[in-house]
């Protein structure tokens, strides 16, 4: 982790110079903001105040970015990846209006390019959108909410793979089973990303 940090916060003095050389190229903006994003997920467990503050920071770069190339999944793709962290980081210390706001600002970016699109990006951040909704209605004691929001993401996560799930796919749908309370069928995932030596930055919840 200390060396990720390291990079990250290299690769942002980088694009913080380069934005700042020509701010109306959006390949910079959008590379600022990423940097951003990864300086804010790495400050998560350790600063979460500051991790905040970043990824308030990383928004608003993606946001504009975004509002300059509104047809890019890329650019849209990581924008929702903020809202997400955003929502994450509310989540965690307990401000659940702050993380519900955060879920319905990426599920309206979303679910709308979903529908028209249909791209793998775009059902791996829906599915995660829907996995973080599930968590906050969960949070709050809106059980059903919480179920029909998992039961979601676990059909888009689960369909159209073939005979192997895209490995990107495994993290959150392990989650998404585990949440619904099946561990039988989230545990042959689990051993797939256990076999590559994955180890997820934040701990999978324990079954139910």
């Amino acid at each position: 982790l200390d060396e990720a940090r390291a990079t990250v916060k290299a690769a942002g003095e980088i694009g913080a110079a380069l934005a700042a050389q020509d701010p109306s190229n959006n390949y910079w903006r959008l590379t600022r903001g990423r940097s951003r994003y990864w300086e804010a997920l790495l400050a998560a467990d350790s600063r979460p105040v500051t991790a905040t503050a970043i990824a308030a920071d990383a928004t608003a770069m993606l946001a504009a970015a975004q509002a300059t190339e509104s047809k890019s999944e890329r650019v849209l793709g990581w924008l929702v990846r903020s809202r997400n962290l955003e929502a994450r980081l509310a989540l965690d210390r307990g401000d659940l209006a702050a993380a519900r706001a955060h879920v319905e600002a990426s599920r309206a970016l979303i679910e709308p390019a979903w529908l028209e699109g249909r791209s793998e990006l775009l059902r791996q951040r829906l599915s995660q959108t829907l996995l973080l909704h599930g968590e906050v209605a969960a949070r709050a004691g809106e059980a059903s909410e919480a179920t029909a929001a998992w039961t979601e993401a676990r059909r888009l996560l689960e369909e159209q793979a073939g005979s192997d799930l895209p490995f990107a796919r495994l993290d959150p749908l392990v989650r998404v089973l585990q949440y619904l309370r099946l561990a039988p069928e989230a545990e042959q995932h689990m051993q797939r990303l256990e076999r590559s030596g994955y180890v997820p930055m934040q701990p999978c919840p324990a079954s139910g």
